[in-house]
């Protein structure tokens, strides 16, 4: 299913693993899922199948579907290789019709920027909790 992967307990550690995967490939956004499963957090490093992958990202439809069949979704995460951390108006729509959160990661500014949806199937305290972690 995916690139790499990363299982702890601990949301710092899952973010740590986020930030060390986009500043290892400075040159497009990385991309990936975070989901929950007894109480442990699993970070997916999946392929950016964009066709424009230094300023967009897109996940293939089937890894997203065998994520969900294994996992509790937490959010969607990718980084920015170009301007802050800010969600841009796509990766709000896009947040916005999944009604995933999105953590995305600026290789500028070294920070994370937590856009969660109006709806949203994931637990709003665990998203809590990822925002103390950074």
């Amino acid at each position: 299913m995916n690139k790499e992967s990363l299982t702890s307990p601990k949301t710092k550690s899952i973010l740590k693993s986020i930030e060390k995967w986009s500043s290892s490939c400075v040159m497009q956004e990385v991309c990936g899922f975070i989901g929950e499963e007894d109480g442990q957090y699993t970070a997916f490093l999946c392929e950016n199948k964009s066709i424009n992958p230094r300023q967009h990202f897109s996940i293939d439809p089937l890894e997203y579907l065998v994520f969900l069949k294994k996992y509790k979704p937490v959010a969607v995460f990718h980084s920015h290789v170009y301007g802050d951390e800010s969600a841009s108006e796509k990766d709000i729509v896009m947040s916005e019709n999944s009604c995933l959160p999105f953590f995305i990661y600026s290789l500028n500014t070294n920070k994370f920027n937590f856009y969660v949806p109006k709806k949203t199937i994931a637990d709003v305290k665990t998203i809590e909790e990822f925002k103390k972690a950074q």
